[in-house]
């Protein structure tokens, strides 16, 4: 397995782990207003040019998806076609 595809898959339980904290604090209190906090600096592009435009755009959707996740309950699409690209399967275990 390679190093990226052990931090992806670190990424994934840590994701799933806060679903279910989400989950079980909601059964404790419906009430309970439940949210995550990022701590991320945003990236700029060097010039306008539309290269720079664009890889900062690529790379702000690679920081942006953690928080997608948290309040969407889904990997955005983006993030699914970079693991395709970069041959990164992260796996998904169901709960029974």
């Amino acid at each position: 397995m390679s190093a990226k595809q052990i931090m992806y898959q670190a990424v994934h339980y840590e994701l799933v782990a806060s679903a279910l904290a989400v989950q079980t604090g909601k059964s404790i209190n419906p009430e309970f207003n439940i949210g995550c906090m990022i701590a991320m600096c945003p990236i700029y592009p060097l010039t306008c040019a539309p290269n720079d435009m664009m890889m900062a755009t690529k790379a702000m959707h690679r920081r942006y998806w953690f928080t997608d996740v948290h309040a969407r309950g889904y990997y955005p699409q983006h993030m699914l076609n970079y693991f395709c690209q970069e041959r990164i399967q992260p796996r998904y275990h169901t709960r029974r």
